[in-house]
Parts: C-alpha cells; sequence; structure tokens
C-alpha cells in the first residue's frame, strides 16, 4: 500500500455582505479543489453548495451519511449514497431521485 503527500496550496475563508454566509474554499497542489458555500447562495434556499474539483481518472470520490450505513460486514457498512469508482457511478435513490446525463458540449 501507497502514501500520498499532499499539499494544500491555498485556503480562503470568506463571507458575503449577509451575516452568517461565510464561504470556505481550498486548493491542493495536484488541482483538487473544494468549495463550501452555505444555504440560499446557489441552486437551494434550505441546502448548502459542495463544490468538488477533481480529475475522475485520478480520484474516486464517495458521499457518505449514517443514515445508509446498512451495519458491520454489509454491503454498505460505510453509508456511502453516491460514488463513483472507476467510471462506475453508483447512487442512493432515496437520494438520487432523476439522473441526467451530460454530454461534453454541454458542460
Amino acid at each position: 500500500m501507497g502514501t500520498d503527500t499532499l499539499i494544500l496550496k491555498n485556503i480562503e475563508w470568506g463571507s458575503n455582505d449577509r451575516v452568517g454566509d461565510s464561504r470556505f474554499f481550498a486548493e491542493f497542489d495536484d488541482h483538487t479543489l473544494i468549495e463550501y458555500i452555505p444555504k440560499g447562495l446557489m441552486y437551494d434556499e434550505k441546502k448548502r453548495t459542495l463544490w468538488i474539483g477533481v480529475n475522475p481518472n485520478e480520484v474516486n470520490i464517495a458521499f457518505f451519511h449514517e443514515d445508509f450505513e446498512e451495519g458491520f460486514n454489509s454491503d454498505n457498512e460505510t453509508g456511502v449514497w453516491m460514488s463513483l469508482t472507476k467510471g462506475h457511478l453508483n447512487y442512493n435513490t432515496e437520494v438520487v431521485s432523476k439522473l441526467s446525463i451530460l454530454n461534453k458540449e454541454e458542460v
């Protein structure tokens, strides 16, 4: 098993004019980006937004929450509700109700 050294290149914590609208942005030396946007600033008044910028050929992604954990030694003991690994997208239909396929031209 190998290990990686990942260097945090830049980190910013800013806020909008409204109190409590703080944003968080982090950039790593491998071009991985993570941005947290509070409720109401994008898409949905009731949900926060999390942007993750990674190369899918270099990074597997998994989102998890304890509500979806099926127990120790089960198929989903981690509570993953959506993941992208080896080019396969897996998702829990309790969370994802519609899947849209984006072509390169649409992005």
